[in-house]
């Protein structure tokens, strides 16, 4: 069985930088929804068309991203506030 195969909604998961793309994409919209008005976005993974948060929290909630190599490490340095470590080594 290939390990991509089992997507819940039945497609394969893309590789794991493919992932962290979709990822940091995701974290920099997130961020831009919060910051309040309507939000267009044609990216290379995600498409939003006049998208708004009409009730925002203050302030926006904090964004954590799990890590486990060096790459996403890298990512959640650059997007997020908090960095959620997986990996059982100390």
């Amino acid at each position: 069985r290939d390990s991509r195969t089992g997507h819940v909604v039945g497609g394969p998961w893309p590789a794991a930088e493919g992932r962290l793309d979709r990822l940091g994409e995701a974290v920099d919209l997130i961020r831009r929804l919060f910051a309040g008005g309507y939000l267009t976005h044609h990216g290379g993974h995600c498409h939003l068309d006049s998208a708004r948060l009409w009730d925002l929290p203050d302030p926006a909630p904090p964004i954590g991203i799990a890590v486990s190599d060096p790459t996403s490490c890298a990512l959640a340095g650059r997007a997020a506030d908090l960095l959620i470590a997986v990996e059982p080594d100390r």
